[in-house]
């Protein structure tokens, strides 16, 4: 166990060195600011690049205004805060439908604001949330980045990642801050995720597959619930990588055997890529584990049908 973890520990290390800033990310296209959009729900939602003054527009300044106003960072972390600011770059992402991003990105603002950050210094991008564009950007802004939550705060201090902000904080905002930029961050939330990406992005795959109950034991004694990998796996999907979003979910069937969720989202790969025999498979499977699972019901009718 100790070697994994001092293996995995080295993963993230080599990680934060390797990414590029995020100008040299974004540099390659100019995109319009603050494009809307409606989406499925007949809401409008903000893509793309994004900066303040969309945020402040209606309908998403009522909430935005309401929780930069509410929300007061602790001045003794300020402090800590301010004579780190300079040369950071911030590359963010999040999603107006989404309720964290809502709650994190006002108080990000805040906090930037108190610490003397400018506007400059922030690159901020909305992502879709459909199906077949879920968690992408309209000029695929987070490709390479393992964007798989948000909001995503990537932390750059002379064009190298120093740390990262998924989701949530660990602790508070301010002090996650605060830790990154004295180049001592806490582990993001979802390390796992982290984890089988770096495989994946070192084209690792059949090693992974072949160690892959090995790695669900892992994941099933460092992962809070099935929810971590299952959202990677769909985003995933979405980005075509089907191989990898088949094994990831197998993976978490692998940790959470007993849990109809991951049965139930392998049926629904397999549904995707055409495999119905492993799809009825695995939705007959939750539907065992889950008997009132409507997903799995309404799945195996429609299967059943073909």
């Amino acid at each position: 166990m100790r070697t994994i973890l001092y293996f995995f520990s080295m993963i993230l290390l080599t990680l934060l060195m390797a990414c590029s800033s995020p100008k040299a990310i974004l540099e390659t296209t100019t995109p319009p600011i603050n494009q809307t959009l409606t989406d499925e729900d007949g809401k409008l939602q903000l893509i793309g690049t994004t900066n303040r003054q969309g945020l402040a527009q209606a309908p998403f300044g009522e909430w935005f205004q309401k929780k930069y106003s509410a929300y007061e960072p602790k001045a003794n972390i300020v402090k800590k805060c301010k004579p780190k600011v300079k040369g950071l770059e911030v590359l963010a992402f999040m999603g107006t439908w989404c309720g964290d991003s809502k709650r994190e990105i006002p108080k990000f603002y805040k906090i930037m604001d108190a610490i003397g950050m400018k506007e400059s210094q922030l690159q901020l991008i909305n992502l879709y949330r459909e199906d077949k564009q879920y968690k992408q950007g309209p000029n695929r802004e987070e490709k390479g980045l393992n964007i798989h939550r948000v909001p995503t705060f990537i932390f750059y201090k002379n064009g190298k990642e120093i740390g990262r902000i998924v989701e949530s904080p660990i602790a508070t905002l301010e002090t996650d801050i605060a830790q990154i930029l004295h180049e001592l961050p806490s582990p993001p939330n979802y390390k796992m995720v982290t984890m089988l990406d770096y495989f994946f992005e070192e084209g690792k795959l059949e090693e992974v597959r072949e160690k892959q109950e090995k790695y669900g034991r892992y994941i099933a004694h460092n992962s809070n619930n099935y929810y971590e990998l299952n959202t990677y796996g769909y985003v995933l999907l979405a980005q075509g990588k089907k191989e990898e979003a088949l094994l990831v979910f197998t993976i978490n069937t692998l940790a959470y055997p007993k849990e109809a969720g991951p049965y139930d989202s392998l049926g629904e790969a397999y549904k995707e890529i055409g495999n119905n025999d492993l799809a009825i498979e695995n939705y007959k499977k939750a539907l065992e584990l889950d008997p009132d699972s409507e997903t799995a019901k309404e799945a195996l009718e429609e299967l059943s049908a073909l």
